[in-house]
């Protein structure tokens, strides 16, 4: 059961799968705590999500949303 989509942490579910489907891991499941979402033979990845509809109220409603990468 995902619960609110909107929420962070329901969204790393689909995303991670989706990864794993692209590089054709199946079946290995998801073990929380470990330092990777998807491992591809013997490299780790971590799959970040993100969505512009939130479950909380912005600061500031009408501010168009940024991203940045670091």
């Amino acid at each position: 059961m995902l619960g609110d989509r909107r929420t962070n942490n329901a969204r790393r579910y689909p995303a991670e799968f989706l990864v794993a489907k692209a590089l054709g891991i199946e079946g290995t499941g998801r073990i929380e705590w470990t330092d990777h979402d998807v491992l591809c033979v013997t490299t780790k990845l971590e799959v970040k999500s993100t969505g512009t509809v939130q479950a909380f109220r912005p600061a500031r409603p009408g501010d168009p949303h940024r991203y940045s990468q670091t």
